[in-house]
């Protein structure tokens, strides 16, 4: 493959990262501009934390892009699940604080954890993932 090609699931890596952390930072700029006008102080750390780990989560997936082309192929298709991952815990937990300050439907708390814990699978997943592969090399 020329150098300048990047293969599809490369590119969708890239683009979600992308997304991810492009729609972050319109959620973090609304928080702080129309959302902390109606919500009390802990509402609106709920929000803050929720863009802070989506950001975070983001960049984790620009990073799984930047790691495919120097990995072995055989542990691409693990770069993709932990992307998953990291998507799904991004729309899990993210999704139930943003939820939860908007509508104060705490019960959505009890969502937020499931999206943590994929988070967690997601680097332990990593760290095995590359631990195999620098044993391979």
């Amino acid at each position: 493959m020329n150098e300048k090609q990047i293969s599809n699931a490369e590119r969708r890596l890239w683009i979600w990262g992308a997304m991810i952390i492009g729609t972050a930072v319109v959620l973090g700029a609304f928080g702080a501009h129309a959302v902390k006008q109606h919500v009390d102080e802990i509402s609106l750390g709920w929000w803050h934390t929720a863009a802070d780990y989506q950001r975070v989560h983001g960049l984790g997936i620009l990073a799984l892009a930047a790691l495919w082309p120097r990995v072995q192929a055989a542990t691409q298709p693990k770069l993709t699940l932990i992307a998953r991952c990291f998507v799904v815990g991004v729309i899990l937990f993210s999704g139930s604080l943003y939820t939860m300050t908007l509508t104060q439907m705490r019960f959505l708390g009890a969502i937020t954890p499931i999206g943590g814990s994929l988070w967690i699978l997601g680097w332990g997943l990593l760290i095995f993932a590359l631990l195999k592969e620098s044993s391979n090399a």
